[in-house]
């Protein structure tokens, strides 16, 4: 595996680790890194617990002295069997890391798992790859993978986090479901990323509800075997929380601050990005700044709006160059108020959302394309789903910044190859930045 060896120092010594890799060849190998690590923590824990169980039986049988055998050294479980939590977005990658565990334990890929049939049905088809709510469980028992076994005696649970937030539920929420987080010992996130374009909500509500202590009727562990830890509601200081992600973003950070409690502290290395354009991607388009004076998350929310009301939209809407722009929002909050207010005005904008039905977004985007609709208002999460396809527009405004780099690069590359093909000189952009915004640039 091509990964630094501080990288594997860190997650092989549990320390927390904020792995941010903007490549996918990155991310593959620092998943099988981190597989590597969580087969072995399992092992390394039944082993741990078969020898206890052994010496155990020998106190009992009068093989061993009484005072030999320490009555501590063998509350070594937690409340479930389930020390490993991994969250990953889709099923397609669910499907990856299954497939790569097995094969780490059985040296045969996924010949020596059971259900295998009904995996391949469930996690393997194409149709398939990119649905969002999926659990399972898997138990390693002499050398096989056994799939789908009930979470509290499942040593790993592979989820996507609406799968599982849709089992935990929320705080107030009647009927809960998650005794079975309560002994996790290495959380983690893969392709924090794309959780961001889902919704990050349901990350921090499993987060939320790791480690809490279960009812006595959850309890699948005899109660003299469970560690102190776990009683005393410590084990969250001794959970490992692992995250890899294309990008950072505020959320992960508080994410990491409200829940990565790890008494051997977070190495997070700052990341090195590319430039979005190389010295020799020549971008010929006038791109223009605004600068919103904002103190904080309040402020900007009101003075963008404001902003953009008052000055830019006025200045766009009758500008003879602009012939047919695009409006990016980065959230759906912010696409529900300037679509209500355009309603509000009459003003000539076509509206799609990641919540917009397929017919609705053809018909829009054939509009546009075709010139009968010349302002679009679009979200981040409805282009990064590929939910449609802009094509002949001359200007982008940037009512808030993309999160994801990569759909920066590709309005403007669209932006740029229509303005060569059209040979247009009004094709251009309009950024709304504040201070708030220089994580995204």
């Amino acid at each position: 595996i091509n990964i630094p060896e501080y990288t594997k120092g860190a997650i092989l010594g549990y320390f927390d680790y904020n792995a941010t890799l903007p490549s996918e060849e990155g991310l593959n190998e620092f998943r099988r890194l981190y597989l590597i690590h969580a087969l072995n923590h399992v092992l390394m824990a039944k082993e741990y617990s078969f020898t206890d169980k052994e010496q155990t039986e020998e106190v009992k049988e009068g093989e061993a002295k009484p005072e030999e055998g320490n009555k501590d050294r063998f509350k070594n479980k937690g409340f479930t069997h389930t020390r490993v939590l991994i969250l990953t977005p889709n099923k397609a990658d669910a499907f990856e890391i299954i497939s790569v565990l097995t094969e780490l334990y059985t040296k045969e890929e996924l010949k020596k798992t059971s259900f295998k049939a009904r995996f391949m049905e469930d996690f393997g088809a194409e149709e398939k790859a990119g649905e969002d709510d999926f659990k399972i469980g898997l138990s390693l028992i002499d050398k096989k993978v056994k799939l789908y076994t009930p979470f509290p005696t499942s040593d790993i649970i592979v989820a996507s986090p609406l799968g599982l937030r849709l089992l935990t539920g929320a705080e107030g929420d009647e009927k809960r479901q998650f005794s079975f987080l309560s002994s996790v010992e290495v959380a983690i996130l893969d392709k924090a990323h794309v959780m961001l374009m889902q919704n990050f909500r349901h990350v921090e509500d499993l987060f939320a509800s790791i480690n809490k202590i279960p009812r006595h009727e959850e309890m699948v562990t005899n109660i003299n075997e469970v560690g102190e830890v776990f009683f005393e509601g410590l084990s969250k200081f001794y959970r490992q929380n692992i995250v890899c992600t294309e990008f950072a973003f505020p959320e992960l950070n508080s994410l990491s601050s409200r829940f990565f409690e790890n008494y051997q502290g977070l190495i997070a290395p700052r990341p090195i990005y590319s430039s979005v354009f190389q010295p020799q991607d020549r971008v010929d388009l006038a791109q223009e700044f605004f600068k919103l004076e904002v103190e904080n998350l309040a402020d900007d929310a009101e003075k963008r709006f404001k902003h953009f009301i008052s000055s830019l939209w006025e200045k766009i809407r009758f500008d003879e160059k602009v012939k047919r722009a695009v409006i990016f929002v980065s959230s759906y909050f912010e696409f529900l108020r300037l679509k209500n207010h355009f309603k509000k005005v009459n003003s000539p904008v076509g509206f799609i959302s990641e919540y917009t039905k397929k017919p609705k977004i053809q018909s829009l985007t054939s509009k546009f394309n075709n010139g009968k609709v010349n302002f679009l208002l679009v979200t981040e999460r409805a282009h990064f789903f590929g939910r449609c396809v802009m094509k002949k527009f001359n200007h982008i405004v940037f009512y808030s910044l993309p999160k994801n780099a990569y759909i920066y690069r590709e309005l403007l590359e669209n932006l740029l190859a229509e303005a060569r093909l059209e040979e247009e000189s009004g094709s251009g952009i309009t950024h709304a930045v504040a201070k708030l915004s220089l994580i995204h640039i």
